[in-house]
């Protein structure tokens, strides 16, 4: 299992064009830059929502429905991918931690994630 390990330095949340916008990154850091956001429209029974949305650094590394787990512990979060053919992003598991976020970025931004995993609550495992 491939597995990508970083320490993010922001994360949050939007909604935009009824789009909600979640993720993190850590560009102040000199460690390798890596941004991972997830979206979803609002309104999951909207008839153009593909469902949750997962993006690694660029959109070439970016698929709807791909995520199998999130394991919430703490302050970190992995995100663990299910592989498929089509497979575009490079690894099966990406952990990171949000101890540099703010408090309020953090609740922002799981807030969010929920949302964004509204009708997929079997994939949410919480350590803490």
């Amino acid at each position: 299992m491939e597995l990508l390990s970083f320490g993010a330095t922001e994360c949050g949340s939007k909604v935009e064009y009824g789009t909600i916008i979640c993720g993190a990154s850590n560009p102040k850091s000199n460690d390798e830059s890596h941004t991972f956001i997830f979206m979803r429209s609002e309104n999951p029974k909207d008839p153009d929502d593909d469902g949750p949305y997962f993006e690694l650094d660029t959109q070439s590394q970016g698929a709807y429905n791909i995520v199998k787990a999130l394991i919430r512990d703490g302050d970190s979060l992995s995100i663990e991918l299910d592989q498929r053919r089509d497979m575009v992003i490079a690894y099966n598991r990406i952990q990171v931690d949000l101890g540099k976020c703010t408090k309020r970025e953090k609740e922002k931004f799981f807030e969010s994630l929920e949302k964004v995993f509204i009708d997929n609550k079997n994939i949410w495992v919480t350590n803490t």
